[in-house]
Order: C-alpha cells, then sequence, then structure tokens
C-alpha cells in the first residue's frame, strides 16, 4: 500500500507493477543514490553547501528506495517522501536560491532516472510494454517530487518576509551566515545589526550543547564579556557561536569552564568558511561523545588538534563498512576477546611498545600481551606489523573500541 497525503503520488499506480525488476534492482540502489546525488550537487553548485548536501543526499536516497519498493508492491511512505522534498524546498528558499536551481536538479534526476531504467530494464529482458509503463510513472513521480519542493519553497518564501521582519538583526546575520549567504546580502545585514563588515580578522566556530534552566544561564553569563566579538544561535539542539578569532580561545574557556559542558573550537576561517567551520565543531562534539575523541581536562576540543580524525569520520557509513571489513577476521573471537585484542592492536600501532610497555598500558601481564599479538598475527596476518597499514587500522579500531564502549555502556 502507499499512505495518503494531500496531493495523489503516482507511486500508487506503480504497486507491484514490476517485482522481478524490483528484486534484480534493489542491491544497487545504495551506489546508484550516491551517483544520482552527486550528479545533482554537480550541476547545482548550491546543493552542495554544509546545510542542503545531506538533505539533498537523504532526499535523494528515499526517493530512489521508495520507487523500487512501489514496483515490488512493498509500502511506500509517501507522506514522508512529502515532507522531505517540501523541506528542501524550503532550505532553497532560506539560503536564498531561486528556482532555477530545482528546476536543473529536476531534470539531471528524472535523465538520470530514466537512463537507469533502460539499462537495467535492458540487461533483464523486460518487455517494452512494461519498461513504458513504468517510464510513465517514473516521469510523473519525478514531477510529484519537484512539486513538493516547489511547495515548501514558496511556503518559505511567503512566511520569511514577516517571520524575518521581527527578528533582531545579529540573529538574522547569524541565520544567513550559517546558511551561507552572498557577501552582498551578509553585509547588507551587517550593516543593519550595526557591524563592520567583512570583518576585520578571521572567524571561528565555537558549539556547544545547549542547556536549560540555571546551566543555561550560566552559559548566557559565560559569553556576556564577549557579546560585541560574537553572534549566537541554536542550530539542531547545539549552541553555536561565531567568534572573532583574537578572542575564541577565551570565549571557549569560559564556555567550558561556566556552562559545564564539553566545548568545540574551530579553526580560523573567512566568512565563507564559516559553515564549515560549523559542521566540523559539531563533528568534533559527536566524536567526543562517542569516545573516539579524547575530552581534555578543561573541556575543550580543538579541532585543529583533530582535522585528521574528524577527516577520516566524515563519512560514518563508509567508515563502519571498512571497519567491519578490516576487522572481520575477529569475528571468530567472543565479544570479550574481540575487545582485548582490538584494543591492545590499537595500543601496539600507536606505540609500537615492547610486550611489558604495553603491558603496563593495558594493565594486564606482559605475558597476556605476548598472546594476544601471536593471536592477533595469526588472524590478520602482515597487517598488524605493516606501517601502511597502520593508517586504515587506527581509524577502523577508533570505531571499533567506540562500539565497544557503547556495549558495555
Amino acid at each position: 500500500m502507499v499512505d495518503g497525503d494531500a496531493a495523489p503520488c503516482p507511486l500508487a499506480r506503480a504497486h507491484g507493477l514490476a517485482p522481478g525488476l524490483a528484486t534484480a534492482y534493489r542491491p544497487r540502489v545504495p551506489a546508484f543514490s550516491r551517483r544520482l546525488a552527486d550528479e545533482v550537487v554537480a550541476v547545482v553548485a548550491g546543493f552542495a553547501h554544509p546545510t542542503l548536501r545531506p538533505v539533498v543526499d537523504e532526499a535523494v536516497a528515499l526517493a530512489v528506495t521508495a520507487f523500487v519498493d512501489a514496483l515490488a508492491g512493498a509500502s511506500v511512505r509517501t507522506g514522508e517522501l512529502a515532507r522531505h522534498f517540501d523541506r528542501l524546498g524550503r532550505l532553497e528558499a532560506a539560503a536564498g536560491h531561486d528556482l532555477d536551481a530545482m528546476q536543473a536538479a529536476h531534470q539531471v534526476a528524472t535523465q538520470q532516472g530514466w537512463s537507469e531504467l533502460r539499462r537495467r530494464a535492458a540487461e533483464l529482458a523486460t518487455p517494452p510494454a512494461l519498461v513504458d509503463r513504468v517510464t510513465d510513472v517514473l516521469l510523473a513521480y519525478q514531477r510529484w517530487l519537484h512539486d513538493q519542493a516547489v511547495r515548501g519553497y514558496v511556503e518559505e518564501q511567503r512566511t520569511a518576509a514577516p517571520r524575518v521582519a521581527t527578528e533582531e538583526p545579529r540573529t538574522r546575520l547569524f541565520a544567513a551566515l550559517l546558511a551561507g549567504a552572498s557577501p552582498t546580502r551578509l553585509g547588507a545585514l551587517a550593516q543593519e545589526a550595526g557591524l563592520s563588515w567583512p570583518p576585520p580578522g578571521p572567524l571561528v566556530a565555537v558549539v556547544t550543547e545547549t542547556v536549560q534552566g540555571a546551566a543555561r544561564a550560566a552559559q548566557v553569563a559565560a559569553v556576556e564579556p564577549f557579546r560585541e566579538d560574537l553572534l549566537a544561535g541554536v542550530l539542531r539542539g547545539r549552541a553555536v557561536l561565531v567568534v572573532a578569532q583574537r578572542v575564541a580561545a577565551d570565549v571557549a574557556a569560559a564556555l567550558a569552564h561556566r556552562g559545564r559542558r564539553p566545548v568545540a573550537l574551530g579553526w580560523g576561517g573567512e566568512p565563507d568558511e564559516v559553515p564549515h567551520g560549523v559542521r566540523w565543531a559539531v563533528r568534533a562534539l559527536r566524536l567526543v561523545r562517542s569516545g573516539v575523541i579524547a575530552l581534555p581536562p578543561d573541556g575543550v576540543v580543538r579541532c585543529a588538534e583533530h582535522r585528521e580524525t574528524l577527516w577520516l569520520h566524515a563519512d560514518e557509513a563508509l567508515l563502519e563498512q571498512v571497519t567491519s571489513d578490516l576487522l572481520a577476521p575477529l569475528d571468530v573471537c567472543k565479544p570479550a576477546q574481540r575487545d582485548a585484542l582490538a584494543e591492545t592492536l590499537l595500543a601496539w600501532l600507536q606505540t609500537r611498545g615492547s610486550a611489558p610497555v604495553l603491558a603496563e598500558q593495558l594493565g594486564v601481564h606482559h605475558q597476556t600481551v605476548r598472546h594476544r599479538m601471536r593471536r592477533l598475527r595469526d588472524l590478520l596476518g602482515e597487517a598488524v606489523d605493516d606501517p601502511a597499514m597502520a593508517s586504515v587500522l587506527l581509524p577502523a579500531l577508533h570505531a571499533e573500541r567506540a562500539r565497544a564502549g557503547a556495549r558495555s555502556g
């Protein structure tokens, strides 16, 4: 079944239309979705913005999966699809893009989807009459998705004017900065806020968790002395500050001390780099929470010290797959044994220490370390001692340690 929405979705016409084609194509869905998203972003540069790219990726994956599900006769939640494309349209409007960008994206998606359908149908010797019926549904479905995005875009524009008019100028500048607005737009908003633009030096993202009550008051009090040097707001449940570089370290330290929450301190950049800086700082906090990055005693995670880790964890799904593949030989062990072996290998790769040194670090007997290393070499072979494999194994082992912590916690 296809669930209901105000606008009829053409997928109802595809329900159970080509189950054989759907079954054969389903394993290809993730790869095609990524390729299609890349094509869309290549044509519409605005979709590459950190605010929009994750939404585009998810929208494409949802749309492709729903089409295949419908062909197979499976249930499809069209309401979820409509809401997601509505949100995409709203974000496009908020970013100041025009409808031409969405129209271009629609044309790319339609062409790529049609070409992919024809190729796979030919491989499976699908009857031409069935291919034509599926193509008709595909084209109508693409138009429906485009309509949902346009509806969101128009509604956002309709409601934005009265909403923006009531916002404090600094708040509007903060929102525009994170949305990747043009220099002209930022300059106009800065003038309204009584600020010089462009700023005299680099800007730094400082991010922490939002809190309530007394803790919230403590956060506000911590940054009050720096108010003239920062813009602040909330993004997806996190307090985000955009700070002049000359006071960024002081702001982060005060916020960590008074707010009693981990704080991520980004590195300096130009205004158009701020959205990227916020993204890295948010990722740093997430990696602290998962145990990949250790929280320093002062509570401030300095992103510049963890650039490689942030980069390696840029695609969590890919990292999980790589981790699973690399450490698959350890699957023969019981969970506790696997965790101990992974912990020992991580210590070995980080220090290349002797058995007594590793034993002291791990809090076990040196003979235990020797036994584990022999077991690791039996299971992983030359990879244990190959320096070239260290850069690949280290992030995989960090991810494995985070998983082990989640299991024990």
